[in-house]
């Protein structure tokens, strides 16, 4: 699985340590420019920044004290491998995940449709999350989220992205013949797309085991 870049862990420590004192969105911002580095968002569990050299990508790190162990993070890793592969417009492609003292995901920058958020009902979807819900009924496959406005941005290609974690079920006894006999019927994926979800998948179970 990929790793953190180490140059970016002393900037990261900077920012780390003052993120644990500052509740003001723009204290935190200050922060993370005095780091060297440039601010995305933040919220209560992460500080977003941008990733240098790869505008396309951002790095979301932890600074709350219950922070993922490099195991929970190997699993929320190959979690979103699956669903940003079958959903992806609904999911961020996931890069990097790591746990311990440097917390937190690299991944894919979202770029908004416009500035309201879904839940005000003003952007046009054209891949609905709705559409997420039923097809992972249909195919057996636990989806667990939280259901805050916050976590869902419209994308500037029509999809409804759930931008935080998923929740990981305590079993992956998914179907997989019936997972990959979905990407068969609908035609838009290619083989190396059902390779990564099947050793996703397999990574997970490995895992659940431990």
């Amino acid at each position: 699985m990929p790793e953190i870049g180490t140059d970016i862990l002393p900037s990261v420590k900077r920012i780390l340590s003052k993120a644990a004192k500052l509740d003001r969105v723009e204290e935190v911002r200050r922060g993370v420019e005095e780091g060297g580095e440039e601010f995305v968002g933040w919220g209560g569990e992460s500080i977003v920044i941008l990733k240098k050299g790869c505008p396309e990508k951002v790095i979301a790190i932890s600074y709350g004290e219950d922070r993922e162990s490099p195991t929970e993070a190997k699993s929320d890793y190959y979690l979103h491998r699956v669903f940003s592969t079958l959903f992806p417009h609904n999911f961020p492609k996931f890069y990097a995940s790591f746990g311990g003292e440097y917390a937190g995901t690299i991944r894919q920058k979202v770029e908004k449709a416009g500035k309201k958020r879904i839940f005000q009902k003003r952007l046009p979807t054209k891949y609905p999350f709705t559409k997420v819900e039923r097809t992972c009924e249909e195919l057996g496959i636990p989806l667990y989220f939280q259901v805050l406005p916050k976590n869902f941005i419209v994308g500037a290609d029509g999809g409804e992205y759930y931008v935080d974690r998923l929740i990981g079920p305590k079993r992956y006894d998914w179907n997989i013949t019936k997972i990959v006999g979905y990407m068969d019927s609908t035609g838009g994926f290619a083989e190396k797309d059902k390779r990564v979800v099947i050793r996703s998948i397999e990574r997970l179970k490995g895992l659940s085991l431990r």
